[in-house]
């Protein structure tokens, strides 16, 4: 799932000024419409709040705030995961208003398009990037990262 921690993204960009893009399936971007991209909607997690792609204390992620790059729609079925990732492998990070590239810097909503991902780039939603997707490129857009869902109807 789509999420990564730090300013790694905006060095990822400056590479990619004047140059290609990188495609959509190389930076992970899945489409989820009417998800937040939290873990309470991710197939790992357990009807208890656990997730089953990591081990031991791991397993006790934010279930209302918190996502990964590992995240996967629940919607599809649940998916028991082995143990094997980490926190840290799968960029785990909170946030209180969901996910999204709604909720990302790198997206602009009115053009439909992101800095940061080629956008005609083979894969879901041809020829854009939708404010339902995500990718592993998210960054918390400093106003948009803390609007409620309803701010986007």
């Amino acid at each position: 799932m789509p999420i990564t921690i730090g300013k790694g993204v905006s060095h990822l960009v400056h590479l990619h000024k004047g140059g290609a893009q990188p495609t959509k399936a190389s930076v992970g971007y899945i489409y989820a419409p009417g998800t937040s991209l939290r873990c309470n909607e991710c197939a790992f997690i357990t009807p208890g709040g656990k997730c089953t792609d990591y081990a031991g204390e791991e397993q006790n992620v934010s279930a209302e705030n918190g996502s990964c790059n590992d995240w996967q729609d629940l919607r599809k079925g649940r998916i028991h995961g082995n143990g094997s990732r980490t926190q840290k492998q799968t960029a785990y990070i909170e946030n209180k208003a969901g996910f999204g590239c709604r909720r990302c810097e790198h997206m602009d909503l009115a053009k439909s398009d992101c800095n940061a991902v080629d956008k005609d780039s083979p894969g879901d939603n041809p020829g854009r990037i939708d404010p339902y997707g995500c990718c592993t490129l998210w960054e918390k857009d400093p106003k948009r990262g803390k609007w409620p869902e309803s701010k986007f109807q």
